[in-house]
This record gives C-alpha cells, sequence and structure tokens, in this order.
C-alpha cells in the first residue's frame, strides 16, 4: 500500500531521511495560515477607520475608480459589495482557513497512519529476530551437548596406539619427542616456501625451529623403526642418547666418501662424466622443491631446538640416513661443518631427500670446491641426472635451496 515502507524505513531511518520534507510542508502550511491571520485584523482596522472618518466628515472627498466621491458613498459601495459576497458563499480568507485545515488533517492523518505501520512492522522484525536468536541459541545448545557427549565417550574409550594409522603413529611420535605439528594443505614451492619463512620467524621467537616434512612412506617407515621401540619412559632418554653424541669429523667423511665414488668410477673417463656441463640451462633454485609431494602429507614441525645455531641437531628427532646416503649422526656433523661455514639451514625432509637454505654470499667465492663436497654428500646429484660438476657449481652460485636426494 505504501511503497515507501521499505528495509531503510523499517530500521527507523525512514524518519530520518523524511524530517527535511515534513519540516519543509510544516513551514509552508503554518507561513499560509499566519499571512491568513495577520491579514484580517489589519482588513478589520482599515474598516475601522473608515467607518470613524465617515462619522466625522461624511462629505470627506475620496478617489475610487477615476472619480471623486465622499467617504459616505464609498462605505455604503463596502457595505454593498459585502452583502454580494456574502450571498455568494465564503470570503477568500475563510476559504484558505478551511483548505489549510483540511491538508493538515489529510498531513496528520497519512503521517499517523506511516507511523503506526512502521512501528508494527518493527514490532515484528524484533519478534522474527527475538524468534531468530532463540532457535541460534537451542542449536548451539545442541551442538555443545552431543560435543560433550562425544568427549564423554571418547574418554571412556580407551587409547590404542595399535588403533592408528601410519602417519598418525608418525605425528604421535614427533609429538611425544617434543614436537609441535602443523599440517598444511597442498601448495605449491613457492607458497610453501613462504609459509616456511613466516613459521621459522615465529618459532624463533618461542625458542624453537621450524622444519618441512613429507610423510611420504619411506620417512614414516624410518620413523617407526627408529623409535617405536622406544615409547613409553624410554623414548626421551633414547632422544637425550642422541643429542649428547660426540659430533665426527666431517671434512674426514666427505674425503672419504669422494674417494670411495673416484674408486667406483676409476674405469671411466672423470671429466667426460662428472665434470664437464651438461645441462644447457642452469639450474637455480630459490623455493623449496616439492616435486610429487605435494600431493603426500605435508606438515611444519616445529623442535624444541632453541636456536638456529643448533639446528644441525634435527637428525635427532628426524632418523635420516643409510643406503647410499651417509648416516643420520654423519649427516648431523656435515650439517654442523657446513652450518659453521656457510650458514646453511635444515628446512626439508622426506623420506629419501633433504633441502638446506643457504647463504649464496657465503658460498658463491668457493663453489667449485663446494660441488666436490655435494658429490661426496650425494653422489646421486650427477649419477642419477643430467649435470656435471660444472654445472653443479654454477648451482650453488645461484640458489638460495641446496636440494639433495638419494635413490
Amino acid at each position: 500500500m505504501f511503497p515507501f515502507l521499505t528495509r531503510k524505513a523499517l530500521r527507523g531511518e525512514f524518519f530520518k531521511n523524511m524530517t527535511g520534507s515534513i519540516n519543509l510542508v510544516v513551514k509552508f502550511l503554518l507561513s499560509t495560515l499566519t499571512m491568513i491571520l495577520l491579514c484580517m485584523p489589519i482588513q478589520a482596522q482599515i474598516d475601522e477607520w473608515l467607518q470613524k472618518l465617515e462619522k466625522h466628515n461624511p462629505n470627506y472627498p475620496v478617489y475610487c475608480d477615476s472619480d471623486t466621491i465622499t467617504i459616505k458613498e464609498y462605505n455604503q459601495r463596502i457595505r454593498e459589495m459585502a452583502k454580494i459576497h456574502e450571498k455568494e458563499g465564503m470570503n477568500a480568507a475563510e476559504f484558505f482557513g478551511i483548505l489549510f485545515g483540511v491538508v493538515l488533517t489529510i498531513f496528520f492523518v497519512i503521517i499517523s497512519i506511516t507511523i503506526a505501520m512502521v512501528r508494527r512492522e518493527q514490532h515484528r522484525q524484533a519478534d522474527r529476530e527475538r524468534k531468530w536468536m532463540e532457535d541460534k541459541k537451542a542449536e548451539i545448545n545442541q551442538i555443545v551437548k552431543e560435543r560433550e557427549k562425544r568427549l564423554a565417550t571418547e574418554q571412556e574409550k580407551p587409547f590404542n596406539y595399535e588403533d592408528l594409522s601410519p602417519n598418525e603413529k608418525a605425528l604421535y611420535i614427533l609429538r611425544q619427542l617434543g614436537c609441535e605439528i602443523n599440517v598444511i594443505d597442498p601448495v605449491d614451492s613457492h607458497k610453501l616456501t613462504q609459509i616456511y619463512e613466516v613459521d621459522q620467524n615465529k618459532k624463533l621467537k618461542r625458542g624453537r625451529i621450524s622444519i618441512v616434512v613429507a610423510l611420504d612412506d619411506l620417512f614414516v617407515d624410518n620413523l617407526l623403526i627408529e623409535y617405536e621401540p622406544y615409547l613409553g619412559k624410554e623414548l626421551q632418554p633414547y632422544l637425550q642418547s642422541k643429542l649428547a653424541m660426540p659430533r665426527l669429523d666431517a671434512e674426514d667423511i666427505l674425503n672419504s666418501r669422494l674417494e670411495s665414488i673416484q674408486e667406483n668410477y676409476a674405469d671411466v673417463d672423470w671429466d667426460d662424466v662428472f665434470v664437464k656441463r651438461k645441462c644447457d640451462t642452469v639450474c637455480e633454485l630459490n623455493n623449496i622443491p616439492l616435486n610429487n609431494h605435494s600431493e603426500e602429507t605435508l606438515a611444519i614441525i616445529s623442535l624444541p631446538i632453541d636456536t638456529l645455531s643448533k639446528a644441525y641437531d634435527v637428525f635427532c628427532y628426524i632418523p635420516f640416513g643409510g643406503a647410499g646416503s651417509p648416516e643420520a649422526m654423519e649427516h648431523r656433523s656435515i650439517v654442523k661443518y657446513w652450518m659453521d661455514k656457510f650458514a646453511i639451514v635444515p628446512v626439508f625432509f622426506s623420506g629419501s631427500e633433504t633441502v638446506y637454505q643457504v647463504d649464496v654470499d657465503k658460498t658463491r667465492q668457493i663453489a667449485k670446491e663446494l660441488s666436490l663436497q655435494h658429490l661426496a654428500y650425494c653422489e646421486d646429484i650427477i649419477t642419477q641426472s643430467d649435470m656435471g660438476l660444472e654445472d653443479i657449481e654454477l648451482y650453488i652460485e645461484r640458489s638460495r635451496f641446496w636440494y639433495f636426494w638419494w635413490d
């Protein structure tokens, strides 16, 4: 019925928007009434003066209609005209007074109806909102009751490690080792690097360091083989015994492994197989490589290691090594050696891969020497790829990350 009764009006804003228009109409009506009321006494005063003048001097000349007549004749004419108008109907003042009254009455009737309808809708809206709040409260209460019931049921059910899946067992063991775990959704390499760097900065303020792990089958198997026999009270003593192990001589390990590779390939042309460039373009690694691990469960693990200077101890928590790669404690010693010289940081592990973040400026000057150490650390980077030592040298000069894998 009233199209202006919109949602804004129901929120009480209609009157706010209509205030200017209502004020304008009211001012106009009041001004008109004032003019009428002011003019009526003035006309009455003039008539009184003319009558007094007639009594005092009936023959006083008055100019009217291009002729001069007496004041008595002039007043007679006015009285005759008044009688004629009285017979014809109401005068102008009465007409405007009645019109003003009618318009003002209609206006206030419309405003009253509008106010009544708006208030009615406001009450209805308040009732709907009250009902919605009651329904929502009842829904939340129901959810809380169901959750409490479920928690009570779960508490009654004893924890059974054997009921867990392999991935759940791995995460459980890591938590028992004091690690905080945040499983992340599949992402690309660039996004993963950003997530890691933000998390690392946050965790360092709390006296912890972060690494990214891909929970592939080999990673999970290695973790279960290493720690399942010690689950329970023996787990922490076993971890502390690993942390207390003395570090080995990393240079001796690398030199020994390089000599072994040279002996194994003594019957081939060393320069052709291991040295010369094989790639048309230089590999440049500036993000954590994911390869096919975007489909695996990825997690950021926060380790209870209070400073980056002890990041090599990650190999005490993450069992990594064997099958062609150095043993876990050898990895730990080599990483400590590289940390002291080049400020590298372990950032990523899967069952067969590891990635280190590195200060490029510190490695660029001795990239040739480092390429031989990379070969000694992981011969698969050449024997299982299409790169030579000259490719590795250029890769070291330009990359923020070192990537190693063992087939």
